[in-house]
């Protein structure tokens, strides 16, 4: 996990949001009350890779540009900010993204 974005690292940050956008608004099944995506797995992957807190703003932004590039509800900003304080997004570190790959020395 690096905290710094560097010029390399910036597309593939954009290239990770587009797959959350993706996967979170064309590719999901939406019923009445219930949304099933498998968005989860590019958030684990982008916390893998980068800081806690720029993971959480590229959900909350993946879930705005979703909002407006492919409207299906009325856009309510609290779920933005669902996206930056859930658990999934500040802790995917400490769960499933450490299991994405091995270290030596353990």
């Amino acid at each position: 996990m690096t905290s710094s974005l560097t010029v390399k690292r910036i597309p593939l940050l954009g290239a990770l949001i587009a797959m959350q956008i993706i996967l979170g608004s064309l590719l999901s099944i939406q019923l009445l009350l219930t949304k099933i995506s498998f968005a989860f797995i590019i958030i684990a992957l982008t916390a893998r890779l980068f800081s806690p807190w720029v993971t959480a703003g590229s959900a909350a932004l993946a879930n705005l540009l979703g909002m407006l590039l492919f409207p299906k509800f009325t856009f309510f900003p609290w779920f933005s900010l669902n996206r930056i304080f859930d658990r999934a997004n500040l802790w995917t570190g400490l769960s499933p993204a450490n299991f994405l790959s091995t270290r030596s020395g353990r």
